[in-house]
């Protein structure tokens, strides 16, 4: 959000106008003043939280073991689930597309198992 000032009065009636819609701001009458813009634009722009400026680099996502168990048997579970739906429910399915759907879980396990060690 480089692109926002500080100070919303210096900028042009159509400079606030492009920006407030750049940002889905809902715009006043087609009259509305400049100070109407400045108003919609402290408001809604500055002052907001600014939810999205943050470096990848200063933030780090820790994942418990016990999250990752919780993840493990939640696959497991979905695994058991959809094979039941395969074999009992959806009669005619080519195998290819059961191979494909075991090798898929399988390697999520695997990739699970991986943050584990």
């Amino acid at each position: 959000m480089a692109d926002i000032v500080d100070n919303p009065s210096k900028l042009t009636k159509e400079l606030l106008r492009k920006t407030l819609i750049k940002y889905d701001v809902p715009l006043p009458g087609p009259k509305a003043r400049k100070d109407e813009y400045v108003k919609l634009y402290k408001k809604h722009l500055i002052d907001r939280p600014q939810k999205f400026d943050f470096s990848s680099d200063e933030e780090v996502i820790v994942v418990s073991q016990k999250a990752t168990k919780q993840v493990k048997v939640g696959l497991k579970i979905v695994f058991v689930h959809c094979v039941n739906i395969i074999l009992h429910q959806c009669r005619g399915i080519p195998a290819a597309f059961v191979c494909l759907f075991v090798c898929f879980f399988v390697s999520l396990l695997q990739c699970t198992n991986e943050h584990d060690e």
